[in-house]
């Protein structure tokens, strides 16, 4: 090779690096080319947090990981600043679906996933008189019940349809087999007894409309959800600082509907559940595009409680209390 063409190769190399070098600093660095813009735009990402494990992530349809034991949340990066449809999914659960934009330099995070099983057991929680422990000691009618703020107690009001008379059992879930014990009489509001009053929030309560019912106070006790006519809202006490950021006094409104909503429970900090009529359904709070929400069961006439202690479903339908498998990890 003469020195001439070694030195034409050398030029030829040499510009090829001067060509390269700047687009391989720029492309470590998260700039893409927008083919629909025709820019150079630095790339953003998606944070997704999912119970429970084993949960599969699509973005506009396309697979892109699996969660598992040891990483129940992934990160996707290098996606050009636009809106995605971000898709969980998982067998024997509903799944979970929202469009969010995706800014540049930016991560947009949905960190409280949570996938709903489809079809969950339930079986009639059965008591007796810890003294009569055939069929004529078991308890029917009930009426209505409260849970204690624990979560591990229970008031049932029952009827006696021979006597005409109303009775009231307290039931103890931490003893095996369930311990039940008979109260004579109540003569205080039974709201009284089983009521928190050191999560009672006077002040916050002052920005609740006048017409709201069903109060229920978050676990994290960071959020009231409530009832104004057949409308849930939900009024934050504290900043949140997690995407969706909120601060402190906000109201969002839920969804509503046209059938009687009745109690609202809290199904995680994150996500609530009622009953509609005779359907139970579950909703997000993240009211980012649509929210998510999901027909659980269905029961007559049900009064329901999610029990944060055990994380089972209490369904009171017909006279009889029913209870459901674990719903959460």
């Amino acid at each position: 090779m003469t020195k001439k063409s070694r030195t034409i190769l050398f030029l030829v190399f040499a510009g090829l690096f001067f060509l390269i070098a700047p687009m391989l600093i720029l492309y470590s660095q998260g700039y893409r080319f927008d083919m629909e813009t025709k820019k150079i735009v630095q790339t953003g990402g998606v944070f997704l947090k999912i119970k429970p494990v084993g949960a599969d992530i699509y973005i506009n349809d396309k697979f892109q990981k699996r969660t598992n034991i040891l990483f129940s949340s992934a990160l996707i990066q290098n996606l050009l600043p636009k809106k995605y449809k971000l898709q969980v999914k998982k067998q024997g659960y509903f799944s979970w679906e929202k469009t969010l934009e995706v800014k540049e330099k930016q991560v947009t995070e949905a960190k409280n996933i949570i996938l709903i099983p489809k079809n969950p057991d339930f079986e009639i929680l059965t008591l007796y008189l810890p003294t009569n422990q055939n069929n004529s000691g078991l308890i029917k009618n009930i009426q209505d019940f409260w849970f204690s703020p624990d979560g591990k107690k229970i008031l049932l009001k029952t009827s006696s349809k021979e006597q005409l008379q109303l009775k009231y059992f307290t039931v103890d879930l931490t003893e095996t087999p369930v311990d039940l014990i008979p109260l004579d009489s109540l003569e205080k509001d039974i709201e009284e007894l089983f009521f928190e009053p050191d999560k009672l929030i006077e002040d916050e309560l002052e920005n609740l409309p006048e017409k709201a019912e069903s109060l229920a106070l978050s676990p994290d006790s960071k959020k009231i959800a409530y009832l104004n006519d057949n409308e849930i809202w939900v009024l934050f006490l504290k900043d949140i600082s997690e995407q969706p950021k909120r601060k402190a006094k906000d109201k969002i409104f839920l969804t509503r509907f046209s059938e009687k909503i009745d109690r609202i429970s809290w199904y995680s900090s994150h996500y609530l559940i009622f009953n509609c009529d005779n359907k139970i359904k579950i909703a997000e709070i993240d009211d980012r595009d649509k929210i998510n929400i999901v027909d659980l069961a269905e029961y007559n006439e049900p009064k329901i409680f999610f029990n944060q202690n055990d994380k089972k479903l209490y369904i009171l339908s017909q006279g009889n209390l029913y209870v459901s498998e674990k719903l959460l990890p």
